[in-house]
């Protein structure tokens, strides 16, 4: 079961141990399901933190409305405005990303 929730990375997620997380990422451990951050965030399993890192270090997170809504309803460990605006932002800053990919392919088409 844990599995499913992007096991080996749940359990130190859920304890914040930034340590052993970061020595799966080095060992090249696989995320686990494309959802495991969203999943782990409406659980509770993890603190906006280590939220932040798993994020930095390229875990999927679903999508950013996925993500929020996930904090929304959780309300993880230590989740909320805080939380919310930081996603918030990560939304904006990826849509700003894709905006100005997509002006750049309009330019040079």
């Amino acid at each position: 079961m844990e599995r499913e929730y992007g096991s080996p990375y749940t359990s130190p997620a859920y304890h914040m141990d930034l340590g052993t997380l970061t020595a799966l990422r080095r060992l090249g451990v696989p995320w686990g399901t494309s959802h495991m951050v969203a999943m782990s965030v409406q659980l509770g399993c993890v603190s906006l933190p280590v939220l932040q890192w798993l994020v930095e270090q390229g875990a999927p997170p679903g999508n950013e409305r996925e993500l929020l809504a996930a904090v929304l309803r959780g309300r993880g460990r230590g989740m909320g405005a805080e939380a919310e605006a930081w996603l918030r932002g990560l939304a904006a800053a990826a849509a700003g990303a894709e905006a100005e990919a997509a002006a750049a392919a309009a330019g040079g088409a």
